[in-house]
C-alpha cells in the first residue's frame, strides 16, 4: 500500500499560495507606480499653469510688487522680489527660498510676485519635506 505524506503536500500548497501573493502584490505596486507617476505628471502640469499664470499677472502689472510687509524678527530677511524686467524663474527662486523660511503662501505670493495658489503649492512642498526630514531624524535615533 501506497502512502502520501500530506506535509509535504501542505508546503507545496503554502509555496504555490506565497508565490501567489508575491505576484499580485509585484502587480499592485506597478500599478500604484503608474498612478502615481499620473498624478505627479498632472501636478507639475498645474505647477506650469500656475507659473504661466504668474508670469501673466507680473506681465499685467507691469510694475514691481507691493514693498514688502515688515516681517517678526524670528523669520529671516526675504531676498528682493522680482521686478517687473525680471524672468518669472527668479521670482520663483524667491518664493522657494521664502516657503523654506516657513512663511505663509500669502506673503511668499506678496513678497515673490507668485500667483497664491502657486505659492500654496510650494509651502506644502516644503512643509512634506520639513514632515519627511524629521521622520528621517526620528528613524535615525
Amino acid at each position: 500500500m501506497v502512502t502520501y505524506d500530506w506535509s509535504e503536500a501542505a508546503l507545496a500548497a503554502a509555496i504555490l499560495a506565497l508565490a501567489l501573493v508575491l505576484v499580485l502584490e509585484l502587480r499592485s505596486t506597478q500599478k500604484l507606480r503608474r498612478l502615481v507617476g499620473q498624478e505627479l505628471a498632472r501636478v507639475f502640469e498645474q505647477l506650469d499653469l500656475l507659473r504661466f499664470e504668474s508670469q501673466q499677472l507680473l506681465e499685467q502689472r507691469g510694475a514691481p510688487p507691493a514693498a514688502p510687509p515688515v516681517l517678526a524678527p524670528a523669520r529671516p530677511a526675504p531676498a528682493a522680489p522680482a521686478a517687473a524686467g525680471e524672468p518669472a524663474d527668479t521670482a520663483y527662486l524667491v518664493a522657494q527660498r521664502l516657503a523654506a523660511a516657513g512663511m505663509p503662501a500669502s506673503e511668499i505670493s506678496a513678497l515673490a510676485g507668485v500667483a497664491v495658489g502657486e505659492a500654496r503649492v510650494l509651502a506644502a512642498l516644503q512643509d512634506a519635506r520639513r514632515r519627511a526630514s524629521d521622520r528621517d531624524q526620528e528613524s535615525a535615533a
